[in-house]
């Protein structure tokens, strides 16, 4: 943000992920296919904390193939994330734990043409409570759009789209103005936002093999989030703030070298614009590289 001062910090993220599924029927006419997960994110750097989480995942679902590009099928998903410190009930107060829960129904479609184009949809019914912030419940429909184009054995192309719900919940600080005999005076008040409702989020990325073993891929992508806002002001209760509108602009850069058949390195170096307005508003500029080293075990 402008007029901000920058400061340099490190945060080393630690992931944990399993995943299984599991399908009976092949390329038959009817088949079922079931998966399960789990991931966790851990930070050691504590601004990070309210975003440590696990997450459990599993579903199961009925797909037709009639012949030819076309699969169709129907699903139920459930997902529950546990923030074991998602929020705080004032600034300065102790975390309190949050645990999401996401049932779905899903339906879903595969088309692929010789290889060259593969589209994958889904739309669902999304259900989702909150154990600790109920005004972040939400039900409706969410969804996602893959589009995959390779033009060749080397260049493929991915376009997506999403829109669905999710939860992460920051403080901020404001002035309102309080009107009384001596006229209007600023109010330092305390709020709190949450990324309660819906995310939509758009993308485009292309990956080209260098040689068998590197590969180097770019992208962009664009999201916009409702954020619900709670005001908090000394000797009054709670009261719900403006809706604030998050976007994000995103570009990166990396590469990918296929150490083995079963383990990688990479590095990826990106740039990340965002602009938040509404009942809270700041924006800033980030520059950002990592690295990674990943083993597959199968």
């Amino acid at each position: 943000a402008s007029g901000v001062a920058v400061a340099a910090t490190r945060n080393l993220a630690q992931t944990e992920s399993v995943n299984a599924r599991v399908r009976y029927g092949g390329a038959s006419l009817l088949s079922i296919e079931g998966a399960l997960g789990y991931s966790k994110v851990n930070y050691d750097d504590a601004a990070y904390v309210s975003s440590e989480s696990q997450q459990d995942t599993g579903s199961l679902g009925l797909y037709y193939h009639p012949g030819g590009p076309l699969r169709l099928g129907v699903a139920g998903r459930y997902t529950r994330t546990k923030t074991p410190k998602g929020f705080q009930e004032f600034q300065g107060g102790p975390f309190l734990p949050n645990t999401a829960k996401s049932n779905n129904l899903d339906l879903l479609a595969d088309y692929e043409l010789t290889g060259l184009l593969s589209t994958h949809a889904r739309l669902s019914y999304t259900r989702q409570t909150n154990s600790g912030i109920s005004a972040a419940d939400f039900s409706g429909l969410t969804g996602s759009l893959g589009v995959n184009y390779r033009p060749t054995g080397k260049l493929s192309f991915n376009l997506h789209a999403a829109r669905d719900a999710g939860l992460n919940a920051y403080f901020f600080q404001g002035e309102v103005l309080e009107f009384g005999n001596q006229g209007p005076v600023p109010t330092r008040v305390t709020g709190q936002y949450q990324n309660s409702q819906i995310t939509n989020v758009i993308g485009l990325n292309a990956s080209y093999a260098a040689t068998g073993k590197v590969s180097v891929d770019a992208g962009v992508s664009y999201s916009r989030a409702k954020l619900l806002s709670t005001v908090q002001r000394a000797g009054f209760p709670n009261q719900p703030g403006a809706d604030t509108t998050d976007i994000s602009k995103i570009a990166y850069i990396g590469a990918h070298w296929a150490v083995a058949r079963n383990w990688g390195l990479g590095c990826n170096l990106g740039h990340e614009q965002r602009d938040v307005s509404g009942g809270v508003n700041y924006s800033y500029n980030a520059d950002t590289i990592g690295c990674l080293a990943q083993y597959i075990w199968r």
